[in-house]
C-alpha cells in the first residue's frame, strides 16, 4: 500500500497486513495510524511497526516510495585510477572554469538620449513671411548673374537692380513683390495689435495669410522663371529664390495655426537622437 506520511508528507509503501495500526515514518520518525482496506476487517491488535514483533520472518514492513540506490553518485572508490579519472570527465562541471566566468555585455539601449523639440508658435511665424520678403530687399544690391568676361577682361557682376530692368518679366516681378512686401508687413501689424483693425477689412482677417500667400506665389513665379531662362547666375539670386519659399512655408504654418485656433495645444516637431 502507497500513502503519504501524515507528518512529512513523502511517499512510503507499508504491507496491506498493517493496515489500521500504528506505524512509525522511517524518513521523520513520526507515528501515524495506516488507514484501513475496504476489504479488511478489524485488524488485531499489533505493537508499532517498528518493533521487531510484528514483524514477520523475512518480510518487509515498509519501503520509501521511489527509493534510489544509496550508493554514492561518485565513481566507485575501489575502483581503478583509470576509471575514476572517466568518470571526472564524463561529468559535466556546474562551477565557474578555471579563468572564472565570462565577462557579462550588456545589451545596447535602443532609447533615445537626445531630444530637441521645436514649437510652432503664433509669436514666430508672423514674422517668417514679412523678414524673409525684407531680406529679400537686400539682395537686390548684390550680383545675381556673372557675366563671363568685361571690356577689360575682367568677370561682370550683375546687380539684381539692373536684373530687374532687364525685361517685362522682371518688371511685372518687381512690382509683386513690393506688393507681397506690404501685405505681410501689415498683416504682422495687425497680428500683433500694433495697429487697430480697421472696420471694413475686419472680415478678411481670417483669410489675411491666404491673400499674402497669393501675392508672394506670383511673385515666386515670375522670379523662378526668370532664374530658369538666366545663365551665370551667382549664389544671391538663388538665395532670393529661396526666400520667397522660405516665406510661403512660414504663410502656410500661420494659416493652419489660424485654423487650429487658440484653445488647442501647440504644434510641434519633436527630433530625437
Amino acid at each position: 500500500m502507497n500513502l503519504a506520511c501524515p507528518n512529512c508528507q513523502r511517499m512510503i509503501t507499508i504491507a496491506d497486513q498493517f493496515a489500521g495500526q500504528m506505524m512509525q515514518c522511517p524518513l521523520c520518525n513520526g507515528t501515524f495510524t495506516a488507514p484501513m482496506l475496504p476489504s479488511s476487517g478489524a485488524p488485531p491488535a499489533v505493537p508499532l511497526a517498528g518493533s521487531g514483533a510484528s514483524k514477520p520472518a523475512g518480510q518487509e514492513v515498509y519501503s520509501v516510495a521511489g527509493a534510489r540506490s544509496t550508493s554514492p553518485s561518485g565513481p566507485n572508490p575501489s575502483a581503478s585510477p583509470e576509471a575514476k579519472t572517466a568518470a571526472d570527465t564524463s561529468r559535466p562541471s556546474s562551477g565557474p572554469s578555471a579563468d572564472g566566468p565570462p565577462p557579462i555585455r550588456e545589451a545596447p539601449s535602443l532609447e533615445y538620449t537626445h531630444r530637441y523639440i521645436i514649437w510652432i508658435s503664433p509669436r514666430v511665424v508672423p514674422w517668417i513671411a514679412p523678414v524673409a520678403l525684407a531680406v529679400v530687399f537686400l539682395f537686390f544690391f548684390f550680383p545675381w548673374r556673372g557675366l563671363p568676361l568685361g571690356a577689360g577682361g575682367e568677370p561682370v557682376g550683375q546687380s539684381g537692380w539692373i536684373e530687374v530692368g532687364s525685361g517685362p518679366l522682371m518688371i511685372f516681378y518687381f512690382l509683386l513683390y513690393l506688393l507681397a512686401l506690404a501685405l505681410s508687413i501689415g498683416s504682422l501689424l495687425l497680428t500683433r495689435k500694433i495697429v487697430p483693425t480697421p472696420p471694413q477689412i475686419a472680415h478678411l482677417l481670417p483669410w489675411q495669410a491666404c491673400i499674402v500667400a497669393a501675392a508672394v506665389v506670383l511673385a515666386f513665379l515670375f522670379v523662378y522663371i526668370d532664374f530658369w531662362m538666366e545663365t551665370y547666375t551667382l549664389a544671391w539670386f538663388r538665395w532670393t529664390v529661396g526666400l520667397h519659399l522660405l516665406a510661403l512655408i512660414g504663410l502656410g504654418l500661420e494659416y493652419c495655426l489660424q485654423q487650429r485656433g487658440p484653445d488647442r495645444a501647440l504644434p510641434r516637431i519633436d527630433i530625437l537622437w
